[in-house]
């Protein structure tokens, strides 16, 4: 399928969600967790700003190694059908992925470059071909409570490249889901290395 093509499908599904936000009361849309912040802007144009942070307990390295270890991540962050590493060379990973935003919508596929800054904790993100007008991305990690826990803070500019109804809410869901999940997976790599000490 044809960019062209997968834009025009795009809209008929944007079309049909627009529909479906007007048709349901704003009240069935659950307010997400309160211990996960996520704000969504527009900028210019369909550029999309996201904002977001979460803390997790576990110290940084365990964040860290869930968030590189690129082939597993569509085993347990929600929307991924597929995350995988074509090419490594150095710090900078090129990844292809195909994930899914809304049952309502065609699946993105698109490979992004991976900039890691293990020095610095931090990860860049930056949409290099496929699906999206535009996607760049940063991932910082600060430890706190004296190492033990981690505040992750992500922030992310995104364009798909058509204006889609619902699209603010269906990021944040998105996004929130996504640190929820790395919150998980450290958690339990942490409590994995405990066991057998004291």
């Amino acid at each position: 399928m044809t960019y062209s093509e997968r834009f025009q499908q795009t809209l008929i599904y944007g079309l049909l969600l627009s529909l479906i936000f007007i048709a349901v009361p704003s009240s069935a849309f659950a307010a997400g967790p309160k211990d996960v912040s996520v704000r969504v802007t527009k900028s210019v144009g369909d550029l999309k700003e996201v904002s977001a942070k979460v803390t997790v307990n576990a110290p940084p390295q365990f964040v860290w190694q869930t968030l590189t270890a690129y082939n597993e991540i569509a085993s347990f962050i929600p929307g991924y059908k597929k995350c995988k590493v074509l090419s490594q060379k150095g710090s900078v990973s090129t990844l292809d992925v195909d994930m899914s935003i809304s049952r309502f919508m065609p699946s993105y596929k698109y490979q992004v470059q991976v900039h890691e800054n293990a020095k610095a904790l931090q990860l860049n993100l930056h949409r290099v071909s496929g699906d999206f007008k535009q996607m760049d991305g940063t991932y910082r990690l600060y430890a706190t409570g004296n190492g033990a826990k981690t505040v992750v803070v992500y922030n992310l500019k995104v364009d798909s490249g058509v204006n889609i109804p619902g699209s603010n809410g269906i990021l944040k869901s998105n996004v929130e889901k996504g640190l929820l999940a790395v919150r998980s997976r450290s958690e339990k790599k942490h409590q994995k290395s405990l066991i057998g000490k004291k």
